[in-house]
């Protein structure tokens, strides 16, 4: 039996534990926090005054950036904690932040499959609440599911720039009207 091992490197983003040791912002394309292929990463977001009490419980930090090569075929993977206090979106973009692809379901996992290798920026965002996340990427596995696609390749996109706002309807059970998402320059 021949047996293949893969080691996943992991880093942890942005948290809301007062004590973190150099903390940074990723939350601007600027700021994009460069992260390995494949990788494991686990992060924090909320909208302000959501959540526990902690560094980012009063200015909040809603989204975190990254930016990765990423191989056609690969599923970019977002899961959180508990989908009744939080609602957290998973967003693709290109170098210049300029939205490709998105999931922003209402479940606690969300994920979106990568079209043509290039350059990505993967962005989380806290819609609601407030809640830790593991944001995942892997080689392409024949087989896996996920339904949403990057709609572009990392170097065009279909004609949004970076800072305008994009809506969506989110289904009418949630009671919610509409989603927005911003990749900030």
């Amino acid at each position: 039996v021949h047996v293949v091992s893969t080691v996943v490197s992991s880093s942890v983003s942005d948290t809301n534990d007062p004590f973190q040791e150099n903390r940074s912002s990723n939350s601007s394309i600027s700021d994009a926090q460069p992260a390995s292929n494949p990788a494991l990463v686990v992060g924090y977001v909320n909208q302000a005054g959501q959540g526990p009490q902690g560094a980012t419980y009063d200015a909040g930090d809603p989204l975190d950036l990254y930016r990765v090569t990423l191989q056609a075929g690969q599923v970019v993977e977002l899961n959180f904690g508990d989908a009744t206090t939080a609602d957290v979106d998973l967003y693709i973009g290109n170098e210049a932040g300029e939205l490709l692809g998105q999931s922003i379901g209402v479940s606690r996992s969300e994920c979106v499959r990568i079209a043509e290798s290039g350059t990505y920026l993967i962005q989380t965002e806290a819609y609601s609440g407030a809640s830790a996340y593991q944001l995942s990427w892997a080689p392409p596995r024949p087989g896996s599911a996920c339904a949403n696609s990057t709609e572009a390749t990392a170097a065009g996109a279909r004609g949004f720039v970076a800072g305008e706002l994009i809506a969506k309807p989110r289904p009418a059970s949630q009671g919610r009207a509409l989603a927005l998402a911003t990749l900030q320059g």
